[in-house]
């Protein structure tokens, strides 16, 4: 899926690489303009050639800045002086015009007739880099449901989940993220989604207007944090429980067919054990990452060498001992009435354990199924799924177990003292 760069994504883009010096470079282009003054034909001949460099839409996004360079002051105008003239230009479009040359310039006879001005010109190119190749994904500011049992530990929460979220995300190097900053400063409208229940059509304008692909929205359900006491009789000891928990629900938006593409919710549930709101937050960012990757890129299987393979996502995303199912894509699913597309059948054939991560790759031994794996692999026809949730290895569950029995022998105590 090729990305979809708006024009004024890429405007704000080309300005952005300007004033970081990002991927940018200046190519030369000869352009001609005309217009009733030598004025208005430069002006013509500037769109002109930012057209030819960044495209017709990239050059209308940038009209009010020739406007404000070439404006008239007290009647005069405003720059007579070649040089003033093009500095002016560089100042208002922010470099994306750096410098011209005059190639040429005629008036047409008669009172009504044009200026025609032909201009070699030095333009702003950004050279997208592949990271912008990919989909692009953004995370809308979050809301915190006005049923939260602790609103001052829900707004903690708040204050790191996103960036948990988006660090989860930008580590599976499957897309490209906006910086946070630069997309707030630039979409102030942003705010708007605070406002309550929003229609997924406003959504997705939204994304598509910050030139997103996709958008992540969602709401902080409930933070909470209860402790409890209990004296035990004979002895007079205090036993303090605390029970901590949060929870998530969140939707993906395709900005392209304005749907609801995936939608879930994420708990941190009091059984887990007491946990601080960093641990919660930890918790919830990795599974709801996890879980987005996986509905809109599922982890490919690039490579086969007898019984292991190589999955194309490591980093932080990928746990040492993590089991996967093998996943074989089957035929093309298509909904009966809308004759839309639902994807392909997808056929478990064994089992996988993470054997060895790297910041891009890792590695995983088949360890059941995967029978005949190396004839007929094709690195477009495996995925790897991770286990359900409720079905997951959890490498916890012994200290839980051990916790638990050791809760039962105190209620036990605490019935015999009662």
């Amino acid at each position: 899926m090729k990305l979809r760069i708006t024009a004024k994504l890429l405007f704000l883009v080309l300005i952005y690489a300007i004033c970081v010096g990002g991927k940018m470079s200046y190519v030369s282009v000869e352009s001609q303009g005309s217009g009733a003054t030598r004025k208005d034909a430069i002006k013509d001949a500037l769109q002109m050639a930012v057209s030819q460099v960044n495209g017709a839409e990239v050059a209308a996004q940038m009209q009010s800045s020739f406007k404000e360079s070439f404006s008239e002051k007290d009647g005069e105008e405003k720059f007579s002086v070649s040089e003033n003239l093009q500095e002016a230009v560089q100042i208002e479009t922010k470099g994306v015009v750096r410098s011209w040359d005059v190639l040429s310039e005629d008036k047409e006879t008669g009172d009504d007739g044009l200026w025609i001005v032909r201009l070699k010109v030095s333009v702003a190119q950004y050279k997208l880099s592949k990271q912008l190749e990919r989909l692009r994904i953004t995370v809308a500011p979050f809301q915190i449901s006005q049923a939260v049992s602790d609103g001052q530990l829900a707004t903690q929460f708040l204050e790191s989940f996103p960036n948990g979220l988006v660090g989860y995300l930008a580590q599976t190097r499957r897309f490209a993220l906006l910086d946070r900053d630069f997309l707030e400063n630039q979409s102030q409208e942003l705010a708007f989604i605070k406002r309550g229940d929003v229609r997924a059509e406003e959504l997705a304008k939204l994304g598509n207007k910050v030139g997103a692909d996709y958008i992540v929205v969602g709401i902080v359900e409930d933070v909470f944090s209860h402790e409890s006491k209990v004296t035990m009789r004979s002895t007079g000891q205090q036993i303090t429980n605390v029970q901590t928990g949060a929870r998530v629900s969140y939707r993906i938006i395709d900005v392209a067919t304005t749907q609801i593409t995936f939608s879930d919710t994420v708990a941190y549930d009091p059984g887990l054990g007491k946990a601080t709101v960093g641990e919660m937050v930890d918790y919830i960012s990795n599974i709801a990452g996890q879980t987005i990757v996986n509905a809109i890129y599922p982890v490919s299987v690039v490579s086969n060498a007898g019984s292991q393979v190589t999955l194309g996502q490591g980093g932080k995303t990928i746990r040492m001992g993590e089991q996967f199912h093998l996943v074989r894509y089957g035929k093309a699913i298509v909904d009966p009435h809308t004759k839309e597309s639902l994807g392909r059948e997808e056929i478990v054939v064994g089992v996988l354990k993470i054997t060895n991560v790297q910041s891009k790759t890792s590695t995983a031994e088949i360890i059941e199924g995967g029978q005949g794996l190396s004839k007929s692999f094709a690195s477009n026809k495996y995925i790897a799924r991770p286990f359900p949730k409720e079905a997951a290895p959890d490498p916890g569950q012994k200290v839980r177990e051990a916790v638990k029995s050791s809760r039962e022998e105190i209620d036990k105590r605490l019935e015999d003292d009662f």
